[in-house]
């Protein structure tokens, strides 16, 4: 943070804050004259010397500020928390910065927390940053009418040792005029411009390809299917970059063949990117030329299934449709059971049975199988269908099988009961097994379980798709405590950003049980990858709940991205390690980038584009592909589901 003016420098630069300053030491002498070290004081002043006491706090006890204006002109104000008379923590703020403080906690919510209860040598500073992105934040709501916006320059004088909630206390107070809600336009833009970045590099490096590297402007193949550009269809649409989707359009109207030789193609990852980004983009574009590759690239697909196990192949040679399995015979739970939406939504729009009906069969013989309370473990036999170990995990190899289950029983029309009863099960299971608390500061942490059943306190980045998908499943009648789950879980995945020196979260976390811990956790791999399931889970914690810090955390997290990732010449990079700013880059723009991160911050803010999905009635598959959801419970995929859980 960049260091402020101090109140006294401020004082000898500007010499209308003398009278403030006499108006506000004969205020507090007048209403308090014996205030004592356990009191906490906090005085809004204007430049005249009118002054407001909002409240005397006690460690006991706390309050919250409700907006209020004093005339119509709001000179420099002077916010004082105060353990002392003559000292505490001064913060000067401009006319606009108490506008945008006031409009945020009287508009967005009576809930509001600026921030929780720290121990000031540890967290002042970080405090401060709060109350500036919340300041910048709301400012760019266009919430209140203002002359002018200045950044706030903030002084910390670290006397008192905690920082209070601020809670409502009156709403007898007079408001600020408003104006109409807009859309977050700046931080929308700047999220666009993200993406035309991104796009810029791979139009200029990696055309054709599959991968861009920015760094070496060179592109490279994985699946030989032009894989950002199909991945990103569905991105450039919502975000209304025109030009990009009509010239990805027509490369792959007459470049994308899938006729690689590769024969250790992923059929999950394949499935996932490529077939959900044509469905996606046929389903907003309407262009037949979408549906038609995808159902080129679907019965290709169909090869993963050999007819002698319910469960496909790993991998699969897209020249020849030939499914194979690793030497070990091993399967991924997470990849076998992630396929169902795409296959799904290929039935409906062909209006055949065959893809929805193949990928089904893999759920059948999922529930079948024995349990940890309601979990499984992530390794399969494909020939017996068996688990191969006992480690259980909802990060890698095991994550989307757990968002697939919910997700898939919204999108055929809630008809197949033991999806529903699965995924409860499953969630009863994450709290009893995997939750556990970090010391000194309680973060709540989903860890796993090892191959001999022990608890081990680490947790993936994948994991922070979790908030999202609790927090999805409220709107379909699921209890209101896995709100409570989502909300504590989200407040530790941004954590994971906030607490690194970059504010890029590393790629896992082992966190600290120990009762002579001073530190919640340690980065298990430094390593940030552009990983978009933080910022999947603030814009569904968002639209569900609106509390306005998701929107505050994700513009962080946003802005991290765009100082330590971004590159200059074009695209954006990994870092390799998010605890040292000056670390190398990682030359990889993954696809997940564009397809996911970027869209998911987009529909964080942009409440237009948001609005065109409500979530009753679309469902994003695990690469923020957005697929309709069945309302004809006599429709071709419910009819497909019921016979299943009829056998």
């Amino acid at each position: 943070m960049k260091k402020g003016h101090s109140y006294e420098d401020h004082r000898d630069q500007n010499h209308s804050v003398r009278p403030l300053e006499k108006s506000l030491e004969s205020y507090i002498e007048l209403q308090k004259p014996n205030a004592r070290i356990s009191e906490k004081l906090l005085v809004l002043c204007t430049e005249n010397g009118n002054c407001k006491l909002l409240k005397f706090f006690k460690f006991s006890s706390y309050r919250k500020i409700y907006g209020f204006a004093m005339g119509n002109q709001l000179g420099p104000v002077l916010a004082i928390f105060m353990t002392k008379m003559d000292g505490g923590v001064h913060r000067l703020y401009s006319e606009s910065d108490l506008h945008t403080f006031i409009h945020s906690v009287d508009r967005f919510s009576s809930n509001l927390r600026l921030t929780h209860e720290r121990e000031a040598n540890a967290s002042m500073q970080g405090l401060d940053i709060e109350l500036t992105e919340l300041f910048n934040m709301i400012a760019l709501r266009g919430g209140l009418e203002m002359n002018s916006y200045y950044p706030l320059r903030l002084e910390i004088r670290a006397k008192s040792r905690r920082i209070f909630y601020l809670e409502q206390t009156s709403s007898t107070v007079k408001r600020v005029k408003t104006i109409p809600r807009s859309r977050d336009i700046a931080i929308t833009e700047q999220i666009r411009e993200a993406a035309r970045h991104s796009w810029r590099a791979y139009k200029k490096c990696a055309w054709g390809n599959d991968i861009v590297h920015p760094l070496a402007c060179e592109g490279s193949e994985w699946m030989s299917a032009l894989l950002t550009m199909v991945d990103s269809l569905d991105t450039l649409w919502i975000m209304k970059l025109n030009v990009e989707f009509d010239e990805a359009r027509k490369w792959i109207s007459s470049h994308l063949a899938f006729n690689s030789t590769d024969p250790h193609i992923n059929v999950f990852e394949t499935t996932i990117r490529l077939l959900g980004g044509l469905l996606s983009a046929y389903t907003l574009s309407k262009d037949r030329m979408f549906l038609g590759k995808a159902t080129m690239l679907g019965d290709i697909l169909l090869g993963a299934f050999d007819g002698m196990s319910a469960f496909p192949m790993t991998d699969i040679n897209l020249s020849t449709g030939k499914g194979n399995v690793n030497f070990l015979g091993e399967l991924c739970l997470a990849e076998v059971a992630t396929i169902q939406l795409e296959f799904n939504e290929l039935s409906r729009l062909t209006r055949n049975p065959i893809y929805a009906r193949t990928a089904a069969q893999v759920y059948k013989r999922l529930h079948e199988l024995p349990k940890v309370n309601g979990l499984l473990p992530i390794s399969i036999d494909h020939e017996t269908g068996k688990s191969l170990s006992s480690r259980i995990t909802v990060g890698a190899r095991g994550d989307s099988y757990y968002e697939y289950l919910l997700k898939v029983w919204v999108q055929t029309g809630k008809v197949l009961d033991f999806l529903r009863t699965d995924y409860i099960k499953a969630i009863e299971g994450i709290k009893s097994s995997l939750v556990r608390y970090s010391k000194p500061n309680r973060l709540l942490f989903v860890g796993e379980l090892d191959a001999d059943g022990y608890f081990l306190p680490r947790m993936d980045h994948l994991v922070c798709f979790l908030p999202g998908t609790l927090a999805y499943g409220i709107l379909h009648n699921m209890t209101r405590a896995h709100l409570e789950l989502a909300e504590s879980l989200m407040h530790t995945c941004y954590e994971m950003y906030n607490q690194t020196a970059t504010r890029l979260s590393p790629e896992n976390i082992l966190f600290d049980e120990s009762d002579k811990s001073t530190k919640d956790f340690w980065p298990a791999s430094t390593e940030n990858i552009l990983r978009p399931e933080t910022m999947e889970s603030l814009y569904y914690l968002y639209t569900i709940t609106k509390n306005p810090k998701y929107q505050l955390w994700g513009r962080t997290i946003m802005d991290a991205f765009d100082r330590y990732s971004k590159w200059h010449a074009g695209g954006y990079t990994g870092k390799a390690d998010v605890s040292n700013p000056d670390s190398e880059r990682i030359d990889k723009m993954e696809s997940f980038w564009l397809a996911e991160t970027l869209k998911y911050a987009y529909l964080l803010f942009d409440e237009d584009a948001s609005s065109r999905f409500p979530l009753n009635k679309w469902v994003f598959n695990t690469e923020a592909h957005p697929l309709p959801v069945v309302s004809d419970p006599t429709s071709l995929l419910s009819a497909v589901y019921a016979q299943l859980g009829k056998v």
